[in-house]
């Protein structure tokens, strides 16, 4: 066997093995990306949701509502529920129903 065969036939060999060692690379990009955007997304709820909680308090709070009486609650209540309808409305047209 001849030096430039030898090469061949090595080079054979360690092409498939590159390969399949890119896309095990890719696969572990992949699952990665996955499972660190799940706990992002996660977090990122979590934020907007105390900020949200905390947006609402801040205005009950202006109209002069104290925390501990029932017209808060029902502030805090109307404004979760005003959210929630604008919400639905975005998914809606984002969906193309509107």
């Amino acid at each position: 066997m001849t030096a430039n065969e030898s090469n061949r036939t090595h080079a054979t060999r360690i092409a498939p093995a590159l390969f399949a060692l890119f896309g095990l690379g890719v696969i572990f990009i992949l699952a990665f990306a996955f499972v660190h955007g799940r706990e992002v997304r996660a977090n990122d709820e979590r934020v907007e949701a105390l900020a949200i909680e905390n947006e609402n308090g801040d205005f009950c709070r202006g109209l002069g509502l104290v925390l501990q009486i029932e017209g808060y609650a029902r502030c805090v209540a109307g404004l979760t529920a005003i959210r929630r309808r604008q919400e639905e409305r975005r998914n809606a047209e984002a969906l193309g129903i509107l």
